[in-house]
């Protein structure tokens, strides 16, 4: 089938000799959902864009600067002392570079010339290993555990930066960590101010489903059309139902 992609930078071109760059949100794509992944990276076609989570991002901007004072400092942020002693902020000349989106750490995973991406919102260290942590805020009424189905991407999102700093020669703790922003909703007034229950919510990593994705969607990227449509994907569901009436 002819098409022309709607977009033009990024395409997977197979059997091209240059390696072609994956993030990790793209690896989460796929996972759920082949046929978005496929028509986004072959035929150019982006789902719609998602409204960004301003607040969010806030939140990981100053979390970021206060565990860097702690860092300069050399010394544990209390927040870590909760977890473990001996704990501090892993103090890397690449830890900026690391965190930025578009650049992150890299891993050029040679059985199918991908170059993986990730972008980690920090690293601490116990002296021995490197500690793997994303920072999540919300806000819920329960104690937040990131278990069950509903959080998967999330423990795979640090499944992910594991394997990227494991594949670049780090040795890596198997226990990574959520650092849980929880904002109080019980307070009687906002007072132009959020407070947040910070608390550390550890996860054992299990990398092993990482290979295996990967051939997966190398192969499906091989093929002039696409997968079928996830019967649990919302957009696939709406276009189904579009081109139906």
């Amino acid at each position: 089938m002819e098409y022309k992609p709607k977009r033009s930078r990024n395409l997977y071109i197979p059997y091209a000799e240059a390696p072609y760059s994956l993030s990790r949100s793209k690896v989460e794509l796929f996972i759920e959902c082949p046929c978005c992944f496929y028509l986004d990276r072959r035929r150019g076609i982006n789902r719609p864009p998602m409204i960004p989570f301003n607040l969010n991002l806030a939140v990981d901007h100053l979390l970021k600067k206060e565990f860097d004072i702690y860092r300069k400092k050399k010394i544990p942020h209390p927040l870590m002392e909760e977890y473990k002693t001996g704990i501090r902020g892993f103090d890397h000349p690449e830890l900026d570079k690391w965190r930025e989106n578009f650049q992150g750490i890299r891993h050029i995973h040679h059985d199918t010339n991908f170059i993986l991406t990730g972008a980690v919102d920090d690293v601490w260290t116990d002296g021995s290993h490197i500690i793997i942590v994303d920072y999540k805020a919300t806000s819920s009424n329960y104690k937040l555990s990131f278990s069950g189905p509903k959080y998967e991407r999330y423990r795979r999102q640090l499944e992910f930066y594991s394997y990227l700093f494991k594949q670049n020669h780090f040795t890596v703790s198997e226990e990574a960590l959520f650092v849980a922003c929880n904002a109080i909703k019980s307070r009687p007034t906002f007072e132009e101010k959020l407070i947040f229950d910070l608390s550390i919510i550890r996860h054992n990593v299990d990398t092993s489903w990482i290979d295996e994705t990967l051939f997966q969607i190398f192969e499906a990227l091989q093929k002039e059309e696409p997968p079928a449509p996830s019967k649990d994907c919302p957009y696939c569901a709406y276009y189904n139902e579009r081109d139906s009436l």
